[in-house]
């Protein structure tokens, strides 16, 4: 069983999204974990459920998450996501909260609560300080400070507002470890969210969509050790 402490800062998250599925996916998969041993930086993936097992039985180091998962218990339930299911198919976690796939604040906590009693890790985005802080209170394992407006673009955050959601996160709960990713999409945008104190960066359209998404994950892995490297 994955627990938070098997994360090593810095790590980096990669957004699948519906970007990619099957051999696509599989491809950067076996390329992230390369890079993550060459790097020594801790990467998760989130593919589509369907490929969850395939990335599991093809990669050995990967950080796998599922993108969803329902508060419900195994019956009836067409069409939503069982926690236990993501979790037999190898999944070490779940992202919770995306400004894509909104939760309600109820069903956040018990998909919380869920995920802590299967062991399941969980990542959970919030779209201002003040969320942040809230969502602390439930003791997820990864908060993601990240503006909804500010997804899909090529503007990453501004540094002083990463500051504030990560000392708001850790006034609540210094164990909670804090990712930011929106708008990132060169090496350069990596070093503004790990000086301002978090621990974890990450990228989704800034890497399915660039020319070589292969290359353009090497770029930013790099640039994530770089600037951990810097900090330290």
């Amino acid at each position: 069983m994955l627990e938070k402490n098997d994360f090593s800062p810095p790590f980096f998250n990669i957004g699948g999204k519906a970007y990619k599925y099957g051999q696509d996916i599989l491809e950067i998969a076996q390329r992230a974990e390369e890079l993550s041993q060459k790097y020594q930086v801790d990467i998760v993936l989130s593919p589509q459920p369907t490929d969850i097992r395939l990335l599991r039985d093809k990669t050995e180091v990967l950080k796998i998450f599922a993108q969803h998962i329902d508060p419900i218990t195994a019956g009836r339930g067409h069409g939503s996501i069982l926690p236990e299911a993501v979790k037999d198919a190898g999944a070490d976690g779940v992202v919770l909260n995306h400004a894509e796939d909104p939760s309600t604040i109820f069903a956040l906590h018990e998909n919380i609560k869920r995920a802590q009693k299967l062991g399941l890790l969980t990542i959970v985005c919030v779209d201002s300080v003040s969320e942040a802080a809230a969502v602390a209170e439930f003791s997820p394992d990864i908060i993601m400070p990240e503006p909804a407006e500010l997804i899909g673009t090529k503007t990453p955050g501004n540094k002083e507002y990463i500051k504030r959601a990560v000392e708001a996160i850790k006034k609540v709960n210094e164990e909670i470890l804090v990712q930011y990713g929106a708008g990132i999409s060169n090496g350069e945008d990596v070093f503004a969210p790990i000086e301002a104190g978090a621990e974890g960066v990450g990228a989704s359209s800034g890497i399915m969509e660039a020319e070589d998404p292969l290359e353009k994950l090497a770029e930013l892995i790099q640039a994530t050790q770089r600037a951990w490297a810097a900090k330290s």
